[in-house]
């Protein structure tokens, strides 16, 4: 091949080159970018997330419930749920903590009208212990028997004052003050 030759065809590689570059760009259409770009470009959207740890399992959960109430439920190794934070179907969220046998042991939830109600539950899956305010405001805390029944009763009533009061296994009373 002559040094003529070779300049010509060198000049038609690189035009060529520049002219497919140019029209590639413009045939294969908007480029995805990592980061940047408008808030659309960085939404995801799903039914469910799922987070895997490094052996598969599944360690987390976003997602919808049968009963169509978002939650985010957290597992540990074993694959038993420790810790769960949704809402309920009438709108009201709740956080819920299992122990390691996934049994639920603590619950706090917000009710419609924005009270607070804590619950403790023993090993039975049975609350013992529930912390409450009355609609005005005053609050409660009611220790409760295996059998669900109220044996401890101690509040406050709206003007301050202490409240107490004792009930036996068949829920009669047995002390209260005032």
């Amino acid at each position: 091949m002559s040094r003529g030759q070779f300049a010509v065809m060198l000049a038609v590689v690189c035009v060529a080159g520049l002219v497919g570059g140019a029209l590639s760009d413009r045939l294969r259409g908007t480029p995805a970018w990592a980061q940047g770009g408008t808030v659309a470009e960085r939404v995801v959207e799903a039914q469910e997330f799922r987070v895997l740890d490094g052996a598969g399992k599944l360690r987390a959960r976003l997602g919808l419930l049968p009963d169509g109430c978002a939650s985010l439920a957290l597992l540990d190794a074993e694959g038993k749920p420790r810790a769960g934070l949704g809402l309920r179907a009438n709108g009201s969220p709740g956080l819920l903590l299992n122990d390691a046998a996934g049994v639920p042991r603590l619950g706090l939830v917000l009710l419609t009208d924005g009270r607070p109600a804590v619950a403790v539950k023993d090993a039975d899956d049975k609350i013992r212990a529930n912390l409450t305010f009355a609609p005005d405001g005053s609050p409660g805390l009611t220790f409760l028997d295996a059998d669900g029944g109220a044996r401890v009763v101690v509040g406050l009533f709206p003007d301050g004052s202490p409240a107490l009061g004792l009930a036996g296994p068949d829920g009669t009373r047995i002390w209260s003050a005032p």
